[in-house]
């Protein structure tokens, strides 16, 4: 269990089936191709140990490309391949034949005449790519929230994968809301699935504790487990609504469904921020700057508007780009705008 143990980060916890799950893929990618699936219900923790994995290929020297698609982003031709292959140097795709080059040059909108629309050039173009990077140390492809990977980028990484030989592997965290596996959008032999379960009571109170900087009497935590049915995204909302009256009688205020759990929430914030989550919402694209101006004629109160909704665990800011998806910050940390890889908690409904 050495492996299991480095690869634990701060908040993984009750996770040792998953975690050794990823150690073996990490191990095995070292020298073939793998591909590893985490499925599980939204805000069960995919998203930690994805990340987890991510930052565990880095500290060991893999090249690691990402993407993070959103709900938002499932009609846009191959957004999630050029989100993956925007850190390739150019000198990896200058190297590839004519059509491969054109191919993705179309695909990362650097050539204004070549057209995205030969899928068998885009295919082979991606299975180049990794080859060649993968001369030099083993590549790890990384998506989170697979089932909002577009299509025509699906058909691409699938078409690649079958043909790997090189050390290249396939992490991806999906939401699914039935036991067993789920297909999701790619459709792979060789993949393993792992499901992401549910928390037991004992973890669950030592996350609350962590996250709210609070302990709950038993009666008052088992019943959050009991709603929460484990899951450490519904169970921090829950008891975010427990006041102390509630846990002097030992009963907890419980909302008739998640959507007046969500509803509650977002009534609690400021006009103005609301302003800017429904423009995050809307938008194909959200950015900074666009948020900003929805929000605000005024520059000053749009930035103080949008860091009021990401200090309040409602939107995530990672450089430029913006995504309207709940990121529970720890309570006992005062959450900083990060612009290089914003991560969420295990406690976030992207998870």
């Amino acid at each position: 269990m050495e492996a299991v143990t480095r690869l634990r980060p701060f908040g993984v916890v009750d996770r040792e089936r998953e975690l050794g799950a990823v150690a073996d893929f990490l191990d095995a990618l070292a020298a073939r191709p793998a591909v590893l699936l985490l499925e599980g219900d939204a805000g069960i923790g995919k998203t930690t140990l994805w990340q987890a994995a991510v930052d565990q290929a880095r500290r060991r020297r893999f090249r690691v490309l990402t993407a993070r698609p959103a709900a938002a982003e499932t009609q846009l031709a191959y957004a999630s391949l050029a989100d993956l292959l925007a850190p390739v140097e150019n000198a990896v795709l200058k190297a590839l034949p004519e059509p491969q080059r054109r191919a993705l040059d179309a695909v990362l909108l650097r050539d204004a005449t070549a057209v995205a629309t030969d899928r068998r050039a885009i295919g082979a173009a991606l299975l180049s790519v990794l080859e060649r990077l993968a001369a030099a140390a083993p590549v790890l492809l990384a998506i989170d929230d697979l089932q909002w990977v577009d299509s025509s980028s699906a058909a691409a990484i699938e078409f690649a994968t079958r043909r790997l030989s090189a050390r290249v592997g396939l992490l991806a965290a999906l939401r699914s809301a039935e036991p067993g596996p789920s297909p999701g959008p790619l459709q792979l032999d060789t993949t393993r699935h792992v499901r992401v379960g549910p928390l037991d009571r004992k973890i669950v109170h030592s996350m609350l504790r962590e996250r709210l900087g609070r302990s709950f009497p038993r009666p008052v935590l088992e019943r959050i487990h009991q709603i929460s049915g484990g899951n450490p995204f519904h169970a921090l909302e829950l008891a975010r609504g427990v006041g102390t009256d509630g846990e002097a009688e030992g009963q907890v205020p419980l909302p008739a469904s998640l959507a007046h759990l969500v509803r509650d929430r977002i009534d609690g914030v400021p006009a103005g921020v609301r302003q800017v989550l429904l423009a995050a919402a809307t938008l194909a694209e959200p950015t900074v700057g666009l948020l900003q101006l929805a929000a605000s004629a005024d520059p000053a109160e749009g930035e103080r508007l949008l860091e009021l909704a990401e200090t309040g665990g409602l939107l995530r800011v990672d450089g430029r780009r913006v995504q309207p998806i709940p990121c529970w910050p720890r309570a006992s940390t005062p959450t900083r705008r990060r612009r290089n890889g914003a991560q969420c908690t295990a406690g976030s409904p992207r998870s």
